[in-house]
């Protein structure tokens, strides 16, 4: 996982999902544009950082809520009778 998502949300690696969620809440408070008067050169900037942590957020957040490889499916290999069958001649039978 890119670092850079971690660091736009002021995060180390290896934090929980929980950790990235309160992260993401707290930036998001500070600049979330609609605080900010309308059209205003704080405004616009707060809008484009709002976009980069939103992003971040996201990111991190399907990355954390997936395991990173799936468990390899399990085959099994049936198991052949461990007896006679009658109905075959003795040189086709199966030998235990």
């Amino acid at each position: 996982m890119d670092e850079k998502y971690y660091k736009i949300l002021d995060l180390k690696p290896g934090v929980s999902l929980e950790e990235v969620r309160q992260a993401y809440r707290h930036l998001a408070l500070i600049w979330h544009p609609d605080r900010y008067p309308q059209d205003s050169p704080f405004q616009i900037e707060a809008e484009a950082k709002f976009k980069e942590i939103s992003h971040a957020y996201e990111t991190l957040k399907t990355h954390l809520s997936y395991p990173t490889s799936p468990a390899p499916p399990t085959f099994t290999t049936p198991q052949l009778p461990q007896f006679p069958l009658p109905h075959l001649p003795p040189l086709l039978q199966l030998s235990p």
